[in-house]
């Protein structure tokens, strides 16, 4: 399997939209378990780092999706789940500099 990240000639480089893909929706499975608190951490300690604007709107975020993952149960797809994950697919590629 080769690497798409940093290929020289490369038009647009698919890594940075494979890791924002990845990313929310592994994020939205991990606010439901139980290291909700570490995943929770870590994630406002990124944006604390890169977007330290946008902390407190992320903090209430995080709040707010996985309050919403709760009630959705185990609903995948276009369902609530769905649409959490597409949000924070959405802000991870916004924080990379990427357009949907």
């Amino acid at each position: 399997m080769g690497h798409c990240c940093g290929r020289s000639g490369a038009a647009t480089d698919p890594c940075p939209l494979t890791l924002a893909g990845t990313a929310g929706t592994t994020l939205v499975g991990l606010l439901v378990g139980e290291g909700r608190q570490q995943t929770r951490d870590g994630v406002v300690t990124v944006w604390r780092r890169f977007r330290p604007g946008a902390v407190e709107e992320v903090e209430r975020e995080l709040e707010v999706s996985r309050t919403a993952a709760l009630d959705a149960g185990e609903g995948e797809g276009a369902g609530p789940t769905g649409r959490l994950e597409g949000q924070w697919v959405g802000r991870f590629r916004r924080w990379t500099g990427l357009r949907p």
